[in-house]
């Protein structure tokens, strides 16, 4: 089948370029940057009209269509992709008919995307008559393939009703065709449709329907030879093992014995993936899992491809999931990274950085020397991933590195919040994943000070949290930076109650006077100052004396306060004083505490 060659980096660079600012204007509008794309692309290849050139000239469209689809300016890719059609949609060639077939398909996923509901079904019924009568098998098989592609970008968009309808329209049309080109993308649009149904769960039954879709993908393709068509059998059946827990044993052991020799590295993964799956439906006890596991090294530990060595690296996880001592858990670990560890495949890499981040580093904790055994592992995952271009591993690196600051924290190797807070700096422009990490680190950070004693090391970060993130709307930025102001408030009440009842006034007011020097007063430092002062008031009411004494200072400093939390605190603080005046027992504060 054709397949689009690898972006052309000019082009990609083009068309990131001209959606953002300084090429074509302080802010190019869509139609302007696509337009620009063609008018350059144009002058590359519009003078050779032979069928080679018009291949190139399509593909460098489809590509800088591809880059737009990627930053998700769908309205810059559609215009390419209506040049596409504009220029070649009359051209007879087989070959050109399937790339404009290629272009007018990725117009359907970018108007699924926009939600242009009725643009898109009017495109789609004009591609299926337009393209449905051509009995050519590359155009047939790339409309297999468009088929394949709408059902599973509607399930995506959770039109569960598009995607079922579309996989049974392709089944329909080309359920009987004999071509393994056009037979794998069948097999793969009813596949989508189990899915589907799965999450639409529209009738009682749902189950067996989506049971039914399975085996009926089994029984239509399960004798087929072709390796893409084979993939999807393999995937119905393991879909078939949560779906049916008494006969998954046996599901499984038929997955091997068909596909067991078979030597595409696909199905060679999905084997594996079979004998996991027997594995971990193996309470019947009828499932000698250490066999199973040896036999896996024994028949795939030699296979170079990476789709086989990630399958590999999945089953020691596996096993290391049913261990119960860390030392063992910990050996596997390590096992997986010496072996695995220099693996390019992006996904093996994904592996990698989990095994440290998560496995690992949960089984080391609680062991002796337990820091020191962390940051040898902080400082491996650094080594590493540091430059790692992946988005997902860059949003848990801040994760990483700030995590490792606290263990420095506990080794005394950081004394003050300075080098925590420089790596803020380059916050300001990262994903809500990283900014959602790093908001957590830096309260564990926190954390890590106030168990040093380092409370005022502590409120800087807070400062910092709250100057750079602030303003972030972000709930789980919020709960971070709420958790904190509770964590840290008690904690500065805990230290100058202590220092209070110890008679020990003076530290107490160089406690108050070294913030007041350090941090600008404003709402979240008046807000933290008074919650922790209250704290202190609470925490000091067995001896009513100081403890009225401490309320009076509360009042003294934010009576005139216009900042509504603050004020909730002086009324309640004016209360305690004259309920402890009178000798009766305060009820518990509740703006601190609930109600």
């Amino acid at each position: 089948m054709q397949k689009i060659v690898a972006l052309n980096p000019l082009l990609v660079a083009m068309a990131f370029a001209v959606t953002t600012t300084g090429v074509w204007g302080e802010t190019a509008l869509p139609s302007s940057a696509a337009t620009e794309i063609i008018v350059h692309i144009d002058r590359q290849f519009a003078r050779d009209q032979s069928v080679e050139g018009m291949e190139q000239h399509i593909t460098a469209l489809l590509q800088s269509a591809t880059a737009f689809y990627a930053k998700e300016d769908y309205a810059s890719a559609i215009i390419i992709h209506d040049d596409i059609d504009r220029r070649f949609g009359k051209e007879k060639n087989e070959k050109i008919r399937a790339w404009v077939l290629t272009a007018l398909g990725e117009k359907v996923l970018a108007l699924i995307r926009q939600k242009e509901w009725k643009q898109e079904e009017a495109l789609w019924e004009s591609i299926r008559q337009d393209f449905g009568k051509d009995t050519r098998l590359l155009v047939r098989a790339r409309l297999a393939e468009v088929f394949f592609r709408r059902a599973f970008f509607s399930h995506q968009g959770w039109d569960w009703q598009t995607a079922i309808a579309t996989a049974n329209d392709a089944a329909a049309r080309f359920g009987k065709d004999k071509n393994p080109a056009v037979r794998q993308w069948v097999a793969a649009a009813l596949y989508v449709k189990g899915g589907a149904i799965n999450w639409q769960k529209k009738t009682s039954n749902w189950y067996e329907e989506e049971a039914k879709v399975y085996r009926d993908i089994d029984a239509r393709f399960g004798k087929d030879t072709d390796a893409d068509t084979r993939y999807w059998v393999i995937r119905a059946l393991l879909q078939l093992t949560d779906n049916n827990m008494m006969q998954a044993g046996d599901i499984c052991r038929e997955i091997d014995r068909r596909y067991g020799d078979d030597a595409s590295p696909e199905i060679r993964a999905l084997v594996i993936q079979a004998l996991l799956t027997l594995i971990s439906h193996a309470h019947s006890g009828n499932v000698d899992i250490d066999a199973v596991y040896a036999d896996i090294e024994r028949r795939f530990g030699n296979d170079p491809s990476p789709q086989v060595r990630v399958m590999l690296a999945q089953a020691l996880i596996q096993k290391s999931k049913a261990l119960y001592e860390p030392e063992a858990k910990i050996a596997i670990y390590d096992a997986i990274v010496q072996r695995f560890g220099a693996d390019d495949a992006q996904e093996m890499r994904t592996i990698i950085f989990d095994t440290l981040f998560t496995y690992k580093l949960r089984a080391l904790m609680g062991r002796e020397a337990q820091e020191k055994n962390l940051l040898a592992v902080y400082d491996d995952i650094l080594q590493r991933f540091g430059d790692d271009p992946t988005p997902d591993i860059q949003a848990q690196m801040v994760g990483v590195r700030a995590d490792r600051n606290a263990v420095l924290i506990h080794l005394g190797n950081i004394t003050t919040a300075a080098p925590l807070l420089a790596e803020i700096e380059g916050l300001a422009n990262a994903d809500e994943k990283a900014r959602e990490i790093f908001a957590d680190s830096l309260r564990r950070n926190a954390l890590a000070m106030i168990e040093q004693d380092k409370i005022l090391e502590a409120i800087a970060i807070y400062a910092a949290l709250k100057t750079r993130l602030g303003g972030d709307r972000n709930s789980t930025i919020e709960s971070s930076s709420f958790a904190l102001k509770g964590q840290l408030s008690y904690a500065m009440g805990v230290k100058t109650a202590m220092l209070v009842s110890a008679a020990q006034s003076r530290a107490e007011k160089e406690f108050w006077k070294n913030i007041d020097q350090r941090f600008a007063a404003n709402e979240f430092i008046d807000e933290l100052i008074a919650e922790a002062m209250y704290y202190q008031g609470q925490l000091l009411i067995s001896q009513p004396e100081l403890a009225i004494n401490s309320a009076k200072n509360l009042i003294r400093r934010f009576e005139a306060s216009k900042y509504g939390v603050i004020k909730s605190l002086v009324k309640e603080s004016k209360e305690l004083i004259e309920t402890l005046s009178s000798g009766k027992r305060p009820k518990p504060n509740s703006v601190l505490f609930g109600d």
